[in-house]
């Protein structure tokens, strides 16, 4: 006899209900079998695509911070160049020339300025002073022509209200520019 024949055999010599038995045993395993397959099988997608999900956002992360080091390159590249075209800028200077340019260096409170090391390379050199009963048009005009150079940035900006005349301002101004450090050629190390 063949093995075939075997079983054969022995499915003819079960009686209805052993055989019955024998196949809802047989459909019940390969039914749990077949839900344990699945639930795995979706299980390690579900993780494989939360890690692809994690994998996508720290790309676009990555690719972020590469535009913005890139950014940061060509900003460092034109102030370099703009620290290099005129290396005596003097800030008390600057802002002397524009109050009287202004014509309202009358206003002004003297000048203190300040010098901090930024780094190994530069230093960061203020000027502030106090402009007190000047009106608001002065303070825009002011405000546009420190605007034009780009040498300098407002570092802090305060205004309020004169409460000994009546229609104008109290300003308290710092601005700031950047400096290479005696020495040291802006861009070199």
């Amino acid at each position: 006899m063949t093995v075939s024949q075997t079983i054969r055999a022995w499915f003819e010599s079960l009686d209805a209900n052993t055989f019955r038995n024998y196949a809802i045993a047989a459909g019940g395993t390969i039914a749990t079998l077949i839900v344990a397959l699945t639930y795995f099988y979706y299980q390690s997608t579900s993780s494989f695509v939360q890690d692809i999900e994690k994998v996508n956002e720290d790309r676009l992360e990555v690719r972020k911070l590469l535009a913005n080091a890139d950014r940061v390159k060509r900003q460092q590249v034109v102030v370099r160049k703009m620290l290099e075209e005129n290396i005596d800028f003097k800030i008390n200077g600057y802002l002397t020339n524009v109050l009287e340019k202004l014509q309202i260096d009358r206003y002004a409170e003297p000048l203190t300025s300040t010098q901090t090391d930024q780094n190994e390379q530069y230093r960061e050199d203020t000027a502030s002073t106090t402009l007190t009963g000047i009106s608001m048009k002065e303070v825009a005009e002011l405000l546009q022509e420190l605007e034009k150079t780009e040498k300098i940035y407002i570092k802090e900006l305060s205004i309020s209200r004169d409460k000994k005349r009546a229609g104008t301002v109290k300003v308290a101004i710092t601005i700031g520019t950047l400096v290479p450090k005696v020495g040291i050629r802006p861009g070199r190390t």
